[in-house]
């Protein structure tokens, strides 16, 4: 089963796959404007990616004009190595998930250390989560009804009382906060001033975790950027449709309740979701 040819912008990304190799994911490549998957890799470890893209001829390489990965190392490598003509471009979806993860360690700490046994925002910091990695003016309930304390309350009022219990997850919530309005900002100059003023904030909160979060963003900074501004079509470069198709596979491996040797499972998934409209 032949894999296509390398698209002008090109999308990788990984699902989760242990196959009879020593991987524990595989490698999706994928069209970024046509959706098309271009093939399907073994492993993501970077000797056997190397491996992959070195015989791969150079003039095809250099027809790639956008790399678009998550944060994975082993993806930067490649990039340089084999695209460095290429537009590196992070996606935004793994920028917010790691500061995300941040601010939830933030809310299990506060709940263990500062939030009193008893308490309203001790049970609001365990049973509701999820409202601390919302944009909080998209919360569409106004109020929160506790039945356990019987009592109703505006969820910005309980957020805020629990933010209030620990200043560095206050610090982390505005912040993420802030991330969350990225579409803001759509020039390179502007998602430039953006990300500068995130890390800064990052930075002053003294925090260790927080000030990782910092590190991580200005390691990535220009591929971050890319993905923030909007390209010359008035779209921003995302990996939403390598997203896309890993749940279309996802599928295929639930239908067939599971695989285990690749082979199989790559002609299949390029039979579906490629050479299915090809006669």
């Amino acid at each position: 089963m032949p894999r296509r040819p390398l698209p002008e912008y090109l999308c990788i990304d990984e699902k989760h796959f242990e196959s009879e190799s020593d991987g524990k994911y595989a490698v999706i490549l994928s069209d970024f404007f046509t959706g098309e998957v271009v093939d399907v890799l073994e492993n993501r470890q970077l000797p056997y990616l190397d491996e992959y893209f070195k015989k791969i001829p150079l003039a095809e390489r250099n027809n790639v004009k956008v790399f678009i990965s998550d944060m994975y190392d082993g993806y930067s490598t490649i990039k340089n190595r084999y695209f460095p003509k290429a537009m590196f471009v992070v996606d935004l979806f793994h920028v917010i998930k790691l500061l995300s993860t941040a601010i939830n360690k933030l809310r299990i700490r506060t709940y263990n250390l500062y939030a009193s046994e008893g308490t309203l925002e001790r049970h609001f910091l365990k049973t509701n989560w999820r409202y601390f990695l919302m944009d909080l003016y998209k919360i569409k309930r106004n109020e929160y009804h506790s039945k356990k304390f019987d009592t109703y309350i505006e969820f910005q009022e309980i957020i805020l009382r629990c933010l209030k219990l620990n200043q560095n997850f206050w610090f982390g919530y505005d912040v993420l906060q802030e991330l969350l309005h990225y579409d803001k900002y759509e020039t390179y100059s502007e998602a430039e001033r953006f990300m500068e003023r995130i890390i800064a904030k990052l930075n002053s909160t003294g925090d260790e975790l927080l000030i990782k979060i910092a590190d991580s963003y200005k390691k990535w900074k220009v591929g971050i950027i890319h993905g923030l501004a909007r390209n010359q079509t008035g779209r921003r470069f995302s990996n939403a449709i390598a997203e896309n198709n890993n749940s279309h596979i996802q599928r295929v491996i639930d239908v067939a309740y599971g695989y285990r040797n690749f082979l199989r499972f790559r002609a299949r998934i390029l039979l579906i979701l490629t050479y299915k409209n090809q006669r």
